[in-house]
């Protein structure tokens, strides 16, 4: 199954800190979208890409200058399918 996990502590990013998370088990060496939105919402307020390793792996972050708030974080190839964990934005 493919992971995501935010690695922040207790899953929780201060406003204007960087979300940092990792994937596993993806296809190696593959392009995969991610997705910020609002927990529960459709609306997106961050979109970026990323590259599996050799592994089918990765670390990555993203800066965040968003309200406070209940977020999901989902990473996905439209061939393969998608992964995604939930976690805090806060002031």
């Amino acid at each position: 199954m493919y992971q995501v996990t935010v690695q922040n502590p207790e899953k929780k990013v201060k406003k204007g800190d960087y979300l940092t998370f990792t994937i596993a088990n993806f296809p190696p060496n593959t392009n995969l979208d991610y997705n910020i939105g609002e927990h529960n919402q459709y609306n997106s307020i961050g979109l970026g890409s990323v590259t599996s390793d050799a592994n089918g792996a990765g670390t990555f972050a993203t800066q965040l200058n968003n309200k406070a708030g209940k977020y999901r974080l989902t990473v996905r190839n439209y061939t393969y399918g998608s992964a995604n964990d939930d976690f805090v934005i806060e002031d």
